[in-house]
């Protein structure tokens, strides 16, 4: 009798050892945040109004469907005219002037500057609803110069600090940020930032920026018109729907579409478009936009930033008689102050604070470009994002030696070439445009470590991690890319086909 209940008490407590051993890692990986959060958002994020902090105003950015569904209906004629006559430039006149007038609102004049009122719709907290635990959005103007937006973030923190009782804040920062981001330390230091995470940030460009700059707005088809093949538009496709909940019927009607041409058929419409037009759409719509925009300009990387910058005001723009010493000003202002030494400024700031760098991959870039098997997160090359890792194609593996602890376990990431390898997180399959509570968990963990912590402080967050489709879980990656069978593809496809009808009948 004794020995059965010494057998179960042994039972019991090793159960009660075992049923607490996972839940370590949940307690290692939990914070406690002593500081306030300030998250900033991305380009093309916040929404424009006409008026600005006015959300009741007319909404610019995105455009309003009526907008949208107005442009459609006036360029049907055009569009039917044009599979008759084949004039492509009377019809990229007609399109320039609806998509103008869809735009207009977003437009700044040559100085770089918003000359009409609009902007995104900032609120300040009341100032006994700032917490020293809470969490605040910085929301800005995406288009203007990410010094001046740098300015408001300055202003931003000095509020919530002021309210708060505390001395310092966290930033997290996603994308185009990292850029107002690097502004903001570069005039304000960084005493008032305790932690900084870079989470998938354009510090170091944005390719997609450089096709608009360049003149170069192709997408995947026709290899002649292109330069690329019809497989760069459907792996874009496929990667964007990679982790919807119906992702296997979406495959599944892409295929189809693709293999129904209708593919091509769409992008070769638009490279013809573009490659017989493109002079007057530049001119007429999309360097007025794009091209005034400051936040373009600091999105360029390096190597395209001569050749885009000739392009635009020494080729399009020089033909209006225009003086663009304004924006000039503050394009050269950010090269001199960001672009020419950013590795001096981004040192700087690791000095001064606690410092993170998360980059993701495993996706084709957008379908812009030649180059579109680069390795990027949907959006953004992880080369730039992780600021200097070396990776593979994004369709290549084990290129690199996975025995070393620097490289990443399916061999497609190399990240000894980092500028901050250990403070430099990799996250396989989480798209740029995402965002889930697990990569929050995970950020403000790191951010509110008591200290600057590396990539072995934490066993449940490793160097090299792996985002869960299903669980919407972080975990350590072992690199297995699942090759579902023919069968298996077949049983997803109808229980994702029946969870939809079911969806909608339960509407």
């Amino acid at each position: 009798m004794t020995k059965r209940l010494t057998k179960s008490i042994i039972a019991v407590v090793l159960a009660a050892v075992l049923a607490t051993v996972p839940l370590l890692g949940t307690f290692a990986a939990s914070y406690t945040a002593v500081c306030p959060v300030i998250d900033m958002r991305g380009f093309m994020n916040a929404h424009i109004y006409a008026v600005e902090n006015d959300d009741t105003s007319e909404q610019l950015w995105p455009p309003a469907t009526d907008r949208i569904l107005e442009l459609v209906k006036n360029i049907v004629g055009p569009l039917a005219k044009l599979s008759i006559d084949r004039d492509w430039d009377k019809f990229a006149a007609v399109f320039a002037d609806e998509a103008y007038k869809v735009f207009d609102g977003l437009f700044l004049d040559e100085n770089g500057e918003v000359t009409n009122g609009s902007g995104p719709c900032m609120v300040y907290p009341e100032p006994d609803e700032v917490k020293k635990d809470g969490e605040y959005t910085f929301i800005f103007d995406w288009r203007i110069d990410p010094f001046e937006a740098a300015s408001k973030l300055n202003d931003f923190i000095n509020y919530i600090i002021d309210n708060s009782g505390c001395d310092q804040v966290v930033l997290d920062c996603h994308s185009y940020a990292g850029i107002v981001t690097t502004c903001y330390f570069e005039q304000f230091g960084c005493d008032a930032v305790r932690s900084v995470c870079y989470n998938s940030t354009a510090v170091y460009g944005a390719g997609f920026a450089s096709e608009i700059i360049k003149g170069r707005l192709f997408v995947g088809g026709d290899i002649d018109l292109s330069g690329m093949g019809a497989e760069s538009l459907v792996a874009y496709l496929l990667g964007a729907f990679s982790n919807n909940q119906y992702n296997e019927i979406i495959d599944v009607v892409i295929e189809m579409l693709q293999k129904a041409g209708l593919v091509d058929f769409i992008s070769n419409f638009v490279n013809k478009l573009m490659l017989e037009s493109s002079d007057e759409l530049f001119a007429n719509a999309i360097v007025p936009l794009f091209g005034l925009w400051p936040a373009i300009w600091a999105m360029i990387p390096d190597k395209d930033f001569d050749e885009g910058f000739d392009y635009i005001f020494n080729d399009v723009l020089a033909e209006t008689g225009k003086d663009y010493f304004g924006i000039i000003e503050k394009i050269d202002h950010y090269n001199e102050s960001i672009r020419y030494q950013r590795e001096e400024v981004l040192g700087g700031i690791n000095d001064s604070c606690n410092m993170y760098v998360i980059a993701r991959y495993g996706y084709s870039s957008i379908p812009l470009s030649s180059t579109w098997q680069t390795m990027t997160d949907g959006v953004l090359d992880t080369e730039s994002a992780s600021f200097g890792a070396t990776c593979s194609d994004y369709n290549v593996f084990h290129i690199f030696d996975e025995k070393d602890e620097l490289v990443s376990p399916n061999g497609q990431v190399d990240a000894s070439t980092c500028l901050f390898p250990e403070q430099t997180w990799f996250i396989r399959s989480a798209s740029h445009t995402k965002q889930y509570d697990s990569i929050y968990e995970f950020v403000n963990t790191l951010m509110f470590h008591d200290g600057q912590a590396t990539v072995d402080t934490f066993p449940e967050y490793p160097r090299f991690l792996h985002f869960n489709a299903a669980t919407l879980e972080l975990e350590p990656d072992d690199g297995v890319i699942v090759n579902l069978s023919f069968l298996d593809r077949f049983k997803l496809f109808f229980r994702q086909l029946f969870n939809l009808i079911f969806s909608v009948f339960k509407k």
